[in-house]
């Protein structure tokens, strides 16, 4: 992921849009699958939880991070009708336009709470730093949140985050 950041960065504005839907391909679409094939898997409930939980984050990552790097900022005062990055839910290869900056957020906010739930709701540990948990979700939501301007918002799901 870092490696498309800070590519993308460097690169012209000619290459952006290739390194976006690069970016779609090797990271978003994955994530989608995982996302809506996991409920189909055998294993503990708990497992496929904690599963999904992971998939639902790295899915609001990605559209978080895309938005920032290919859409427009969002405004914490509103009217956020500028252009974002292409929402792609399902397994279509259907062209789409792309979506307001205002849809993208609903989309992480959606997934990012979801992830909150679902790794919440887990007894499963996180064996291994580079995994996900409850506490990394909220951290990202506090992020997010900050971007849309919520501080108070913000401030309390950090304190969550802090005071484990």
């Amino acid at each position: 992921m870092i490696w498309y950041i800070r590519t993308a960065m460097r690169s012209s504005k000619s290459r952006l849009n290739g390194r976006a839907i690069g970016m779609r391909r090797s990271v978003a679409r994955p994530i989608f699958i995982a996302c809506c094939n996991i409920d189909a898997a055998e294993g503990l409930e708990s497992e496929r939880n904690y599963i999904k939980g992971q998939a639902h984050f790295y899915r609001a990552f990605a559209y978080f991070t895309m938005v920032q790097m290919y859409g427009g900022r969002y405004k914490a005062e509103g009217d956020n009708t500028q252009l974002g990055v292409v929402i792609r839910n399902d397994n279509s290869t259907e062209p789409r336009a792309r979506a307001s900056v205002e849809e993208v957020y609903t989309q992480i906010n959606e997934d990012i709470d979801l992830a909150i739930q679902l790794l919440g709701a887990t007894e499963e540990k996180r064996t291994n730093k580079s995994h996900i948990d409850l506490h990394v979700a909220r951290g990202l939501k506090a992020r997010i949140l900050l971007t849309q301007g919520k501080w108070l918002e913000a401030a309390e799901m950090a304190k969550l985050v802090v005071d484990l």
